[in-house]
């Protein structure tokens, strides 16, 4: 079963990493199903980001799909999308444990920390 499989969207709010804002806005490429999509960090964990798509999500919900995210200084992640809606997508990220500490490192060079919410 995948990570969006087990998804439950009544459980959303129900998040299992404090989740951080960042102190600007902060693009990152979106990588799936073969197409490259401006997103923009709205919030980012240790597990996962929620991104704002400025040009919408495209036709046909990504949600189940890998993805790739790529950032010019914090490198490439790879993760699943877990939700969206017309104009966001949650991802979680499925990098493996080996990984753990680079993924902590960049998503540190992504925000400068803001209290949780």
């Amino acid at each position: 079963m995948t990570p969006a499989e087990k998804f439950d969207p009544e459980l959303a709010e129900q998040r299992k990493s404090l989740r951080y804002l960042p102190d600007e806005a902060i693009d990152i490429d979106l990588l799936t199903e073969g197409r490259r999509l401006r997103a923009v960090v709205q919030d980012v964990s240790v597990r996962g980001m929620k991104l704002a798509l400025p040009d919408g999500c495209p036709d046909g919900s990504p949600v189940g799909s890998p993805v790739m995210l790529e950032h010019p200084a914090a490198g490439s992640f790879r993760g699943v999308c877990v939700w969206s809606d017309e104009r966001a997508v949650g991802i979680e990220l499925v990098e493996p444990k080996r990984e753990i500490e680079r993924v902590l490192q960049c998503i540190c060079l992504l925000i400068g920390l803001r209290k949780p919410r």
